[in-house]
Order: C-alpha cells, then structure tokens, then sequence
C-alpha cells in the first residue's frame, strides 16, 4: 500500500515514477493506432471516387425546383416578412412607450427634488395614490386578459366533449365572472374613471 500511496502523490505532482509509465505508453500507442488507422481510412476515402459522381473539373448541376415549391416558399417568405415588419413595429411603439413613461419619471423627479420637505409630505401620498391606481387598472387588465383565454382554452380542448356538471358549472361561473367584471369595468368607465 505504501508503493500505490507514493506512485498516487507523484503522478498528482506531476513527477514521474516507474510504476505508471508502462501503462502511460501502452496508452499512447494504443491512442497513436487509433490515429494511424483513422488517417488511412481518410486516405482511401479520398481515393475512392463514387460512381456517377462528378469528378472536380466538371459542373455540379442544380435540378430547377419545382414551381410548386418555388410558390410556396415565396409564400412562406412574404409572410416572414410581414410578420418581422409588425413585429419591428410592435417592439418600435413599445420603445416609443417606455420612452415616454422614462420621460415623464424624469420630470417628476425633477420637480419633486426641487420641493421642499413640507411639499414632498404634502404630495407624496397623492403620488401614491396615482401609482397605485396605475398599478390596479394593469392588473385588471392581466387577470382579465388571462381569465379570457383561459375559457377560449378550455372551450377548444373539450370542444365535442360530454363535460360533468362539475365541469359545466365551473365553466358557466367563469363565464358569468368575466361577464360582470367586464360590465363593472365598463360602468366605472362612462363614470369618469
């Protein structure tokens, strides 16, 4: 044990001992047969030449594609490129958005830096109070967006399909939820909010 101990803490540090070295090079040899074999293969590979394969002096001639084909990729590319032309922009009216939104954080903190602290009590819970309204009316619009194609989901998957009355009394109630919020939404509106 002592011998395996110190061929272990010089092969660890690096230095050679006559234990290891004989399996070291078995190794290698075997690693350099390896080489050698997979080199004659790619020599013999460049040797062999395909029947009715073209040789390097000759053309390689392209078959023209069919029409069909050709109409359908042009299709497929004029549709790529009206989806990237709306999608460039969506993502340039949501930069002109954020813009804005940076924009008006800008003015604001300019005018409350130059309030003093008796101002900034005075206006500060207002700004909240904003804030918070924001924040709700987005909210609202997620749960509701959410909640909506939740039902279009589960109508398309169980679509054809006998539901339990379970199942049929959650959907109605869903259903009826979305109704009435979109109603309260729509009387808080024509109120002013």
């Amino acid at each position: 044990t002592e011998t395996f101990a110190t061929a272990l803490i010089d092969r660890v540090h690096g230095r050679s001992s006559g234990v290891g070295m004989g399996q070291q090079k078995r190794q290698m040899s075997e690693y350099e047969k390896e080489e050698q074999e997979l080199r004659k293969l790619q020599q013999k590979n460049k040797q062999t030449k395909l029947i009715g394969a073209p040789s390097e002096s000759e053309p390689v001639r392209k078959k023209p594609k069919s029409s069909v084909i050709t109409l359908k990729g042009d299709v497929d590319e004029d549709r790529d490129q009206e989806e990237m032309k709306e999608l460039d922009a969506r993502l340039k009216e949501k930069h002109k958005e954020e813009q804005n939104q940076k924009g008006q954080h800008t003015v604001i903190n300019t005018q409350l830096n130059k309030m003093t602290e008796d101002e900034l009590l005075e206006v500060l819970p207002k700004i909240k109070k904003e804030s918070r309204y924001e924040y709700l009316k987005h909210r609202e619009e997620q749960q509701l967006d959410l909640l909506r194609r939740k039902i279009e989901m589960r109508k398309q998957m169980f679509a054809g399909l006998k539901l339990s009355k379970e199942e049929e009394k959650l959907e109605e109630l869903e259903e009826t939820l979305l109704s009435l919020a979109l109603e309260r939404r729509k009387g808080r509106n024509l109120e002013g909010g």
